[in-house]
Formats: structure tokens, C-alpha cells, sequence
């Protein structure tokens, strides 16, 4: 005689109400994970320059697409600034857009922090987009006298 007996269940009872039992906590649980649905935790300040830092790297490895999520995910968590709009441009510029890239650092050339960088990108962009080392020339030579060390300018 077995202990089910003593409480006149049958093992084919006792095992469906043991299998509904654990259905209905195993729905419970489903339940609760799916109401709290999965979010990236916000970036702060810190965090946000060190992800346009990881956009930055990227983008000089040549990983285009790595520094577009990157620079997406500080953006959306941290707005933009004109830092992670110059590295845009800098995006667009190794994606080949150069006319769009020259625009974008046109608009950033107004912004004393990034000046002398966005005074090279239109410089380089221009270069490139019409195969000219003439064009973008003023915008090198401003470049460059802002901030000597930037050489790259002179090998677009």
C-alpha cells in the first residue's frame, strides 16, 4: 500500500496534479518575465564617452558598421553632441558619402571644440568628392593652422 492510497488518489491522479501544479507555477514565472521586458541600461556621461571613444576605434579600424551602432547607442542614450556629430561624419566619409560628410562638417565648423577637425573632414571630403586635391584646399590650410598636428589633412 502505497502513501497516495492513504489519501485515495491514484498514481495517474497524483501525477496529473503534480503536472498542473507545476504548469500553473511554471506560467507564473512566465508571466512575470515577460511583463518586465529587457532594457539596456541607460549611458551616463562617463559611459557615453567612452562609447564615442569605442566608435572612434572602430572607426579607424575600418569597422564602419560596429561604429554606427556604437555611435547610434550613445546618441540615443545620451544625445548629441558635437563630438559624436563629428564622428558622423567621419562615418559618412568612410561609408563614401562624401558630399553628405562635407555638409555635416560644414555644420560642425561653428563649434570652437571640434573646429579644427571639422575643418579637416570638409577639407578631405571635398578631395574626394570630386577627385581634386584642389578642392577643400581652404579648408585644410584652416585646419591645419588651427591645429598643426593635424597632418592627415595634406595626404587626402
Amino acid at each position: 500500500m502505497s502513501r497516495l492510497d492513504n489519501f485515495g488518489l491514484s498514481r495517474r491522479a497524483a501525477s496529473m496534479a503534480w503536472g498542473a501544479l507545476l504548469v500553473l507555477v511554471a506560467g507564473c514565472t512566465t508571466v512575470v518575465e515577460e511583463a518586465a521586458a529587457p532594457r539596456l541600461p541607460a549611458i551616463q556621461a562617463p559611459q557615453a564617452t567612452a562609447t564615442l571613444d569605442l566608435a572612434e576605434r572602430a572607426l579607424y579600424e575600418g569597422r564602419v558598421d560596429d561604429a554606427t551602432a556604437l555611435l547610434n547607442r550613445a546618441v540615443f542614450n545620451s544625445g548629441s553632441t558635437p563630438r559624436s556629430r563629428l564622428i558622423a561624419a567621419e562615418v559618412q566619409l568612410a561609408s563614401g558619402a562624401y558630399q553628405t560628410a562635407a555638409a555635416a562638417f560644414r555644420e560642425l565648423t561653428t563649434e570652437e571644440d571640434v573646429r579644427a577637425w571639422a575643418l579637416q573632414g570638409e577639407g578631405i571630403a571635398l578631395a574626394l568628392a570630386d577627385g581634386s586635391s584642389e578642392s577643400g584646399h581652404a579648408s585644410l590650410h584652416a585646419a591645419v593652422d588651427l591645429d598643426p598636428s593635424l597632418s592627415r589633412a595634406w595626404n587626402a
